[in-house]
């Protein structure tokens, strides 16, 4: 990742409320359907309780990954 994008990105999708449409960008958007906003993803419900979490949410993706696979 690039320095800052964690910060500017994904932090905000990750604590975000889960909606499954916004009308903040012109008439309505689904944003059920935009994979930054995380949405449908497992682990974001997981991790989004406390903001100290966020070190752990990053790592256990590739821990996980390496688990599995």
């Amino acid at each position: 990742m690039a320095p800052g994008d964690g910060i500017v990105y994904y932090i905000p999708a990750l604590y975000s409320a889960k909606t499954l449409w916004t009308d903040l960008l012109f008439a309505g958007y689904p944003i059920a359907a935009d994979p930054q906003n995380q949405t449908w993803y497992p682990l974001s419900f997981l991790f989004n309780s406390s903001t100290q979490l966020w070190n752990a949410y990053v790592v256990i993706a590739y821990v996980l990954a390496a688990s599995f696979s």
